[in-house]
C-alpha cells in the first residue's frame, strides 16, 4: 500500500516539475510568441525582453534599467553589455537646420555620445536632458539648432538597443522625450480674482 503512495506522489511531483518547465518556456517565450529570450531589461519591475515603445522620458528625471541574464547566476560568463542610441524614424521624419544648412532626422547617425549614460556591471541609468534641440546640438558640437515648431509631435524619435555581452541577443527601447515642469511660478500681481 505505501508503495502506491510513493508512486502516486512520485507522478504529482513528476506532472507539477513539467508544468513548471512548460510554464518557463512561456514566461521566457512571452507566451510561446518569441524566442526563447535568455537576456532582458527590467525598468521599474517590468520587464522587457524584445522591444517596448512610447516610453515618455521627462527631462531632468534618471530612468534606470537592470540588465538580466535568465542563467546568469548559473553562468559567470554571461555578464556585460553595450548599448547603442540612434535615431527611430517610423513616419515622423522632419526637417530642421543646422547654422542656417538643412538636414534631414533620417540622416542623423548614432547618437549615443549625446545622451548621459551612467553604466554599472549590471545597470545603467539615463539622466540629463534628452529634448531634441539638445540632442542635435550635442550631436553637431554646440552649433545652433533650428527646428520648425510643428515638426516635433509626441512621438518616438530615439531607439535605444541594449546588446548581450556576446552581441548575440539585443533588447530595444523607443522613447522620446518630454519637456518636465519641475515647479510653477505664480505672480499673485497678476492673480485676477
Amino acid at each position: 500500500m505505501s508503495t502506491n503512495i510513493l508512486t502516486i506522489v512520485l507522478y504529482v511531483v513528476l506532472v507539477l516539475a513539467v508544468l513548471g518547465g512548460i510554464g518557463a518556456v512561456a514566461y521566457f517565450t512571452s507566451g510561446f510568441t518569441s524566442d526563447f529570450q535568455t537576456f532582458y531589461l527590467t525598468k521599474d519591475d517590468v520587464e522587457i525582453f524584445e522591444s517596448i515603445g512610447g516610453l515618455e522620458f521627462e527631462e531632468g528625471k534618471e530612468y534606470a534599467f537592470e540588465v538580466k541574464y535568465t542563467f546568469g547566476k548559473v553562468s559567470k560568463q554571461q555578464t556585460g553589455y553595450s548599448i547603442e542610441i540612434a535615431p527611430y524614424i517610423a513616419d515622423n521624419d522632419f526637417e530642421f537646420y543646422v547654422d542656417g544648412e538643412s538636414h534631414w532626422y533620417s540622416e542623423v547617425g548614432d547618437l549615443t555620445k549625446c545622451f548621459d549614460i551612467t553604466c554599472d556591471a549590471q545597470s545603467f541609468t539615463l539622466t540629463g536632458r534628452r529634448s531634441m534641440a539638445f540632442i542635435l546640438s550635442r550631436y553637431y558640437e554646440g552649433k545652433p539648432i533650428e527646428i520648425p515648431e510643428p515638426a516635433i509631435a509626441k512621438q518616438d524619435y530615439y531607439i535605444m538597443t541594449v546588446y548581450s555581452y556576446n552581441q548575440k541577443a539585443s533588447v530595444k527601447v523607443m522613447f522620446h522625450a518630454t519637456d518636465g515642469c519641475d515647479e510653477i511660478i505664480i505672480d499673485p500681481d497678476s492673480v485676477v480674482l
